[in-house]
């Protein structure tokens, strides 16, 4: 039985071609035309977070604390959110309203 992982796909359009070169492992090699391609480069994904978002007297937030692909923003918006949950907590806990506990969560 043949599979996209095993076997060799093209695809063709009025404008030129993708060929799928399947290389074993996981890999693959993309061949393509394209008339406006003037650049081009190998993207990785990369996902990667802390075991804890704090360590002692110590806080990590946005890329300090999370690695996440740029597609989307959702690094940038992940550091801010880390920033803005942060702030309220620690104000609560130096205003006297909530126990320092708080802050670990």
């Amino acid at each position: 039985m043949t599979s996209p992982r095993t076997q060799l796909s093209i695809f063709l359009a009025v404008n030129g071609f993708l060929a799928v070169f399947p290389m074993g492992a996981g890999w693959f090699r993309f061949m393509a035309t394209d008339p406006d391609l003037n650049w081009s480069s190998r993207f990785r994904i990369n996902s990667r977070h802390v075991d804890t978002l704090r360590r002692g007297r110590v806080f990590f937030g946005g890329d300090a604390a999370h690695v996440h692909s740029p597609a989307g923003g959702q690094g940038m918006n992940a550091g801010v959110q880390d920033v803005v949950n942060l702030s309220w907590k620690q104000a609560m806990v130096l205003r006297g309203h909530a126990v320092p506990a708080l802050v670990d969560t």
